[in-house]
């Protein structure tokens, strides 16, 4: 009573939710817990306090007082008046309800109704105005977490001489302990801090055969290629069995930001660091996988990866569903307009982002529609020759047919187009 009298209401707050504690049924703790929310103008928690109030002792004048008070705050006067008279039906003596009574009822209908009208107004920009405040506090708090990402990101990039890895456990672990609640940052963060533990766990010779953070190790080992349904092409045709040794493939396709940083371009027509680069030629993406030591996936290794034991047309199942990729039909609000962030959706069982839709992936292979008839069994590498390049994997502006793990697509190598991209392996 001492904090509220005194107009700091945090504090007040504070120890009514103690007392509550102490005494959960405590009538007149939970009708001051109301009256306080009130007056910070968290209206519905105010209503719902009272509620309990009234749940715990029907009968209790204070409590329809302070419904009275309450709804007369918010402009709802009938309602205010009803409470006032509920108050008084069970004390009659109960002045402080008859003056609030008297005072609302005594008001001319006009002059009551402009009130309400402009209370209604005044909650109204109330609201308005902790919107734009959130919403300014919460812009605040992106970009603060964006500049120390990004600064723990620069740091990472370092040398085991100068970091170790066991320093960059403790960034990145220090940072998800401080921004859980911040998405995407913390997600990021996630797989960065389980990435730098493994590693730290390993000897330095050992750590030397971990290509990279957004890199995931794909065993080595056989599935049957392609596929025999009438319903799908013919270039898919016939199922054959491949093996293949184990590689390494970038989770993600390559963003906007990592190709620019490499080559100094910026070719794509959709702009953003986190959207996947396209307008880009096969030999774009090949000079830019081997400025990273690293190459493009041939067409075996692509669908091995993308199907990683899955049995259906799809990596989540045998429909296209709902938001499980971007394609013109796969149900997200990307359809057909434009490129994702990469990793906007869940990952297939070995964890690599955007198997299907986004952009479609230029991988090593010079295409053949009649291949897999003559394919080896071992690491097939594809034609020794030919006219185009081999494609996979669909894009934003695809049919969901073309999203399918077997899908082949094919390309002139010096095609650019907004919905062709790539990812490289290892």
């Amino acid at each position: 009573q001492i904090y509220f009298k005194l107009r700091r209401y945090q504090d007040a707050m504070v120890s009514v939710k103690e007392a509550i504690k102490i005494q959960p049924d405590n009538v007149n703790s939970r009708i001051g817990l109301g009256m306080i929310y009130l007056e910070l103008d968290q209206h519905q928690e105010a209503i719902d306090s009272l509620n309990e109030a009234l749940r715990i002792k029907p009968d209790h004048a204070n409590t329809y007082l302070a419904f009275g008070f309450a709804y007369k705050k918010l402009g709802r006067y009938e309602e205010a008046i009803t409470e006032y008279k509920e108050a008084l039906r069970i004390r009659p003596d109960f002045s402080q309800a008859r003056n609030q009574l008297s005072e609302l009822e005594q008001k001319p209908l006009a002059e009551r109704l402009a009130e309400e009208k402009l209370a209604r107004e005044k909650l109204l920009l109330n609201e308005e105005r902790k919107n734009l405040e959130t919403l300014r506090l919460a812009e605040e708090n992106n970009k603060r977490v964006a500049q120390e990402y990004s600064k723990l990101a620069e740091i990472e990039k370092k040398p085991e001489e100068s970091v170790p890895a066991d320093y960059k456990v403790k960034i990145w672990g220090e940072f998800l302990e401080k921004y859980k609640g911040s998405k995407p940052y913390a997600k990021k963060a996630s797989k960065r801090l389980k990435y730098w533990s493994q590693l730290a766990r390993l000897s330095p010779d050992e750590r030397k055969l971990i290509p990279s953070i957004n890199m995931v190790l794909v065993p080595s080992g056989c599935f049957m290629m392609g596929a025999n349904n009438n319903f799908f092409n013919e270039n898919e045709q016939p199922v054959h069995k491949v093996c293949l040794g184990s590689f390494h493939i970038d989770i993600y396709e390559v963003t906007q930001a990592e190709y620019e940083e490499v080559t100094g371009k910026k070719p794509s027509f959709f702009i953003g660091s986190d959207l996947p680069v396209e307008e880009v030629t096969w030999d774009d993406a090949k000079n830019y996988c081997a400025a990273v030591d690293k190459r493009l996936l041939t067409e075996a290794e692509w669908e091995y990866a993308a199907r990683h034991k899955s049995p259906h047309k799809y990596y989540w199942g045998e429909e296209i569903g709902t938001n499980n990729a971007n394609c013109n039909g796969c149900g997200s609000k990307w359809d057909n307009a434009k490129t994702a962030a990469v990793g906007s959706f869940e990952p297939n069982s070995l964890g690599i982002y955007d198997m299907a839709g986004n952009v479609w992936e230029w991988v090593s292979d010079w295409y053949d529609a009649g291949y897999y008839a003559k394919s080896p069994k071992q690491d097939p590498k594809g034609p020794p020759n030919g006219k185009a390049k081999s494609l996979r994997g669909g894009s934003w502006a695809s049919i969901p047919n073309t999203l399918r793990i077997t899908s082949r697509f094919r390309s002139y190598p010096n095609n650019k187009r907004n919905y062709r991209g790539f990812r490289c392996a290892k």
